[in-house]
């Protein structure tokens, strides 16, 4: 997780930098940050207070990493910001305040989006929604913007410093509505496919292997259905897999009454 967001920041600080879209998309690819949100409304579901709290830490340190990293970027930026002209068009779009409700617009149908990828077994959907929601720019830009804002008036004249951290600020407003967003449109989808928690003795905790051909990176989660009782359960080993959660902790829950996942009134 470490090096995807350490790669995923840097790929996107060089799209905002040099104003290049396509860069900045490319980037999404790479960023994990998507994984743990779901492990947090996966976790609300199932009433996994561990699961809640690994995913919720998980998240927290990829986004102090992500953030660190556009301010670390920002340093041997800060020289040639003038003649990059910045902030370029895509650093100054994501510090506008209309941004928010933009982004507000397409995280709601984002969460609904990865939502649906993992009750329908579609994994490869996560992809698209990732691009869509875009959490990991917001965040770089974040730092880039301010680390940028004092190294700038020593290098150029004529730098509006306030202008640059309010960018910053709204950059990473814009991050907190995707998310807050996504979890609870996400959060509805699953209350509407019906997924609720069950306390009971599940050897599905345990059964699973830690590696399986059958989870790979483009089937990584399974919600086969027992249709006589219509009971559907995630592979520890799939839901590890997008959510960045270790096996060793979602095993540790073996032997325990735990959350199970099940569906009441129709097969996901």
């Amino acid at each position: 997780m470490v090096l995807n967001i350490i790669i995923a920041s840097v790929i996107s600080a060089v799209g905002l930098a040099t104003n290049s879209p396509v860069t900045v998309v490319a980037s999404m690819l790479v960023s994990p940050l998507m994984g743990s949100i779901l492990g947090f409304t996966f976790a609300t579901i199932a009433r996994d207070r561990k699961l809640a709290i690994r995913s919720i830490y998980s998240h927290a340190i990829g986004v102090f990493l992500t953030w660190l990293m556009g301010a670390l970027i920002a340093i041997p930026w800060a020289p040639f910001g003038e003649a990059y002209e910045f902030p370029t068009g895509q650093m100054d779009s994501r510090g506008q305040y209309s941004a928010l409700l933009e982004g507000f617009a397409v995280a709601l149908p984002s969460g609904f989006g990865v939502a649906l990828a993992v009750v329908g077994n579609q994994v490869n959907s996560l992809v698209g929604v990732a691009i869509s929601a875009a959490l990991l720019p917001p965040i770089v830009n974040s730092g880039m913007c301010f680390v940028y804002a004092f190294l700038a008036p020593v290098f150029h004249d004529f730098v509006d410093r306030d202008y640059f951290l309010r960018i910053s600020a709204v950059s990473f407003a814009l991050f907190l509505v995707n998310l807050f967003t996504i979890y609870l449109s996400a959060l509805l989808m699953f209350k509407i496919k019906s997924l609720a928690p069950t306390n009971t003795k599940s050897p599905f905790w345990t059964d699973q292997p830690v590696s399986t051909s059958k989870f790979t990176s483009t089937n990584a989660l399974n919600f086969g259905g027992n249709f006589g009782g219509l009971k559907s359960s995630m592979s520890l080993a799939g839901f590890a897999q997008v959510t960045n959660v270790p096996m060793g902790m979602l095993n540790s829950q073996a032997g325990r009454s735990t959350s199970e996942v099940v569906t009441a009134g129709s097969a996901v």
